[in-house]
C-alpha cells in the first residue's frame, strides 16, 4: 500500500474503529401496547441536559431497569427499540438518551470519554432517586465507546447489577490505541522500526498531554509524531494531517481508557459480545476473557463474521468498511434472554420471546 493511503486509512481508522459506531446497533421496532414512554430530562454537569425517553412495563414498579449507551458520534436516542419492547414485556424498563450536544439534549459536543461516563454516572444517580426505579438493580448495555465506558463507570459506582460489553476495546490504558495503530502500520507494509518509531514518538506525545506538561514540551512531542509519521514514508502533509486527526480530546480520553482492569476488578454479571470480524478479534476476544476470568458470572462470546456494528463482513473487506446489503448479526436475542434472567422480577418467566 502506497504510504499516503496507509496514512489516510489509519486516520480513518483510528477514530472510527476503536471508539466509534455512527449508525444505529439494532433495528428498531415499535413499542408495544403494554409500555409506558416517559420524555424525560436528565440533569448532568452544568449546563447539560440529556434528553432521554424512559420506558416502563405496565406492571407495577419499582422496576430494574437497563441503560442503552450507543457509541460515539453524533449519536441520538432510539438505536434498541426492539430490544427495549422484549425487556419492557418482561417487567424490565429501560431509558436511552440523546448524546451531549446532539439531538434535544444541551451543552457542547466533544465526544470524549469522560463526558460520556459523567452523562451516565448522572443517569444513574437521577434514576436512584425515583420511586419506581429500584436503585440496586440497574445495568448498562454498552456499544463501542459505550462499551469502555459501561466497566468504567460500573467499578467506579460499585452498585450496578450488570453490564453488557458490545464490540468494545480491552485493554491497557494507552496499550488499546497503541497496539491498535501498530496493527494498522505493519499491516500496510511498513518495517518494525517504522512502526516502532511511530508508536513510541506517539506514546510520549500522548503522555504528555494526558499529564499536562508544559505546552513546548507537547509541541515538540507533536512534531516527534509527524517526523515519525515522514521517516516511515509519509508525504510530509499527509503526516501533518494524519497528526492532526489524532490531535483531539475524544483521542486522548480513548488513549486514557482502562477498559481491562475495570473489567477485571467487576463482580456484577457481565455479558462481553464481541464481534468476530472487528479489529483484532481473537486478541480482543482472549483480554476479554482473562479479564473477566475471576468474575462468577461473566460469559465472554464472539459473533462469527461479524463486524464492529455486528453486520456481515467478508474477511476479504477493507478495514473499516461494512459492505451495503449485509446480513444482520447482532445477537438480540442472547442479549434479551441473558439479561431478563438477571433483571425481571420472576426470571422471565412466561415473558420471554
Amino acid at each position: 500500500m502506497a504510504p499516503h493511503r496507509s496514512l489516510a486509512a489509519l486516520a480513518a481508522l483510528l477514530l472510527a474503529t476503536i471508539s466509534a459506531s455512527n449508525v444505529a446497533v439494532a433495528a428498531p421496532a415499535p413499542p408495544g401496547p403494554q409500555t409506558n414512554t416517559e420524555e424525560v430530562r436528565i440533569p448532568s454537569e452544568p449546563g447539560v441536559v440529556l434528553a432521554g425517553t424512559l420506558h416502563l412495563p405496565a406492571r407495577k414498579g419499582p422496576y430494574s431497569i437497563l441503560i442503552l449507551q450507543t457509541g460515539s458520534g453524533l449519536q441520538k436516542r432510539g438505536s434498541y427499540l426492539s430490544l427495549q419492547q422484549r425487556l419492557n414485556d418482561a417487567g424490565i424498563a429501560t431509558i436511552d438518551f440523546d448524546k451531549r450536544g446532539t439531538g434535544q439534549s444541551t451543552g457542547i459536543f466533544t465526544d470524549t470519554m469522560q463526558d460520556m461516563e459523567a452523562d451516565l454516572a448522572a443517569t444513574i444517580k437521577w434514576l436512584r432517586m425515583r420511586g419506581d426505579i429500584d436503585g440496586k438493580r440497574i445495568a448498562i448495555l454498552g456499544h463501542s465507546q459505550g462499551a469502555a465506558a459501561a466497566p468504567i463507570v460500573a467499578d467506579r459506582d460499585g452498585g450496578l447489577a450488570a453490564i453488557v460489553f458490545l464490540a468494545g476495546p480491552v485493554g491497557e490504558s494507552g496499550t488499546i490505541f497503541l497496539d491498535f495503530m501498530r496493527d494498522h502500520l505493519v499491516e500496510s507494509g511498513h518495517s518494525a522500526d517504522a512502526t516502532n518509531r511511530v508508536v513510541s514518538a506517539t506514546r510520549a506525545w500522548m503522555e504528555a498531554r494526558r499529564h499536562g506538561a508544559p505546552g513546548t514540551e507537547i509541541a515538540q512531542g507533536r512534531r516527534a509524531v509527524v517526523s515519525a509519521f515522514v521517516r516511515a514514508g509519509f508525504d510530509p502533509n499527509a503526516a501533518e494531517a494524519t497528526t492532526k486527526t489524532i490531535d483531539t480530546a475524544q483521542v486522548l480520553s480513548m488513549y486514557e481508557a482502562a477498559t481491562g482492569p475495570a473489567l477485571k476488578r467487576l463482580r456484577i454479571p457481565v455479558l462481553a459480545v464481541l464481534a468476530g470480524r472487528d479489529q483484532s478479534p481473537d486478541a480482543n476476544a482472549a483480554a476479554a476473557t482473562a479479564a473477566l476470568a475471576e468474575n462468577p458470572d461473566a460469559l465472554v462470546v464472539q459473533v462469527p463474521g461479524a463486524g464492529h456494528l455486528f453486520v456481515y463482513r467478508p474477511a476479504d473487506a477493507p478495514p473499516n468498511v461494512t459492505p451495503p446489503g449485509g446480513r444482520w448479526l447482532f445477537p438480540e436475542t442472547l442479549i434479551a434472554h441473558w439479561l431478563i434472567e438477571r433483571l425481571a422480577p420472576d426470571g422471565g418467566n412466561g415473558a420471554q420471546r
